[in-house]
């Protein structure tokens, strides 16, 4: 395999098209212009016609005739605007994707933006529509279903963003994986997480042509983005049910010491009939909420969507120190930690297969000079056991230990110089407890007196997750059932073989989805305090 030179990147303007005739001209000639003011960069413009009932079609074949960027693919059929969304992003060529409407109501000189936070590191690049030229009505319903959707949603589903977005590379190849026959974009592209943000800008009104979506067509594209980005209305109907079962049950009661006090006046048989009743309704809306529940699970099966999407990995912070020697200790999905590597270097290059010469050659290549040893440490191995099991494949007296499941600024060459200033076997990064996890007793000397694991009511320095260690605390890992923070640190404490680095800067955890969502949010901001890498 030989590594070519750079090239200018390319950037596909993807365009799905339905009846726009009277759009083509004008589109294309704002398109060229903005090309133009771009040098830096090669484009091409991708169209797909969902099966056009006017002349649409020819105007694009007679532009393809004279501009050899423009590509048109034709449908049999009318598809639907989400499908011909994502069959553009799937034929395009390029570095990145921006969808643009051919009724010209997103400015396409807005690109030069997209293009410039791409160039920063943004994976996914939108547009927030600040106002519109349309009914305060309609304006006033969009914003209240935009706010509905973000709520209801499993993603931080941006507000009040349409279509008109730049997506990178890897978005794209995300999106070839997933497998769902109605899919919702915006869901979809948000829900794959990466470095995503918003542009505000006044949406134009059209331009020629009328638009095709009626309220009919609002309200399924409505509906598909409800149903698409989340199980929770199956699980209200589970709630609502067994509340519902509860209430029925409560009712029986009531209506058996009713029953008991005036048994002379009521009816033979009736009393029967209205339990009989409520328990049929008790159990119908129990047995509903089950079968909701199973309903959640088997849709989110059959989705298609990545079980995880990984963009950086807990290297990247010990890389920027030096430390490209690293050892990954795999269990549950350790397959898919093994793709990932393995697909590394194939799917963030550019790549030329030439099928002629049986040749492969990258266009372009990741700077990354990491050697990475992906070890099987077992399903049911704890910490403990992890690291005893990769012990042959460590080959220094002094290495670094982390969770992966915490991130922080933590500066290793500091911690790796104060381990080796104190000359015990072990460094424990210590951060400032949260008031939710095991505390460490540090003396002046900072010297850890005692390791005890979460207790209750308790503040202080809790274990971050960064240690220093040398070989010699491996003796202190019994075997695969030793839990990593109790026996062994707890024996480390006791011998006065710990030592705490204290850490004052950033650090989370990623415990419980309020985490997930305070980080994501601060990575989608830009802002991320623990990337301190480029």
């Amino acid at each position: 395999m030989e590594l070519r030179e750079k090239r200018r990147k390319l950037i596909t303007i993807s365009v799905p098209v339905y009846n726009e005739e009277d759009n083509i001209v004008s589109l294309m000639k704002r398109l060229r212009a903005f090309s133009v003011s771009q040098p830096d960069y090669d484009f091409e413009f991708m169209f797909t016609d969902n099966a056009s009932q006017d002349a649409t079609y020819e105007r694009l074949a007679e532009e393809a005739k004279v501009d050899p960027r423009v590509r048109v693919v034709r449908f049999s059929r009318n598809f639907g605007y989400q499908r011909s969304i994502l069959t553009n992003f799937l034929l395009a060529r390029g570095d990145a994707a921006v969808q643009v409407d051919a009724d010209l109501q997103d400015p396409p000189e807005m690109i030069a933006q997209f293009i410039h936070f791409w160039e920063q590191g943004y994976k996914v690049v939108y547009g927030v529509r600040r106002r519109r030229e349309e009914a305060r009505l309609m304006e006033a319903v969009r914003k209240l279903y935009y706010r509905f959707i973000r709520i209801i949603s499993e993603v931080n589903l941006p507000k009040d963003a349409g279509d008109f977005r730049l997506i990178d590379r890897t978005i794209i190849e995300h999106l070839r994986t997933i497998q769902d026959k109605n899919p919702y974009l915006r869901g979809l592209i948000a829900g794959l997480g990466h470095r995503q943000i918003g542009i505000a800008y006044d949406r134009a009104p059209r331009t020629a042509g009328s638009t095709k979506f009626n309220f009919m067509r609002l309200m399924r594209l409505g509906i598909d983005g409800v149903v698409s980005q989340s199980t929770a209305p199956l699980h209200y109907i589970t709630l609502f049910g067994f509340a519902l079962c509860g209430l029925s049950g409560i009712v029986s009661v009531a209506y058996i010491i009713y029953w008991a006090m005036n048994w002379q006046s009521i009816a033979a048989g009736f009393t029967t009939m209205v339990l009989l009743q409520l328990l049929t309704i008790g159990l119908n809306a129990a047995f509903l909420g089950v079968l909701g529940e199973y309903l959640a699970r088997v849709t989110e099966n059959v989705r298609g969507h990545p079980f995880v999407v990984i963009e950086r990995t807990i290297n990247d912070v010990y890389a920027q120190h030096g430390l490209k020697d690293f050892i990954v200790c795999c269990g549950y999905k350790g397959a898919s930690i093994k793709s990932y590597f393995a697909n590394y270097l194939l799917e963030s290059s550019n790549v030329v297969f030439d099928f002629k010469s049986n040749s492969t050659s990258y266009l372009s290549s990741s700077d990354i000079d990491w050697r990475v040893t992906l070890v099987d440490t077992g399903l049911e191995t704890m910490t403990g056991g992890r690291l005893r099991r990769v012990a042959d494949y460590i080959d220094s007296d002094t290495f670094c230990l982390t969770y992966g499941d915490g991130v922080s600024d933590v500066d290793i060459t500091a911690s790796l110089a104060f381990h080796a200033a104190h000359g015990r076997t072990a460094t424990v990064t210590a951060v400032p407890s949260p008031g939710r996890f095991g505390i460490l007793d540090i003396d002046g000397n900072q010297s850890v007196s005692r390791f005890h694991e979460k207790p209750d009511n308790e503040m202080g320095w809790i274990n971050g997750g960064f240690f220093v260690l040398n070989r010699k605390a491996l003796q202190y890992v019994d075997g695969d059932r030793t839990i990593w923070e109790r026996q062994p640190l707890e024996r480390l404490a006791s011998d006065g073989e710990l030592r705490a680095f204290r850490h004052t800067g950033f650090w989370r955890p990623m415990d419980t989805l309020r985490d997930k969502r305070e980080l994501e949010d601060l990575w989608a901001s830009g802002k991320a305090p623990w990337k301190v890498w480029s």
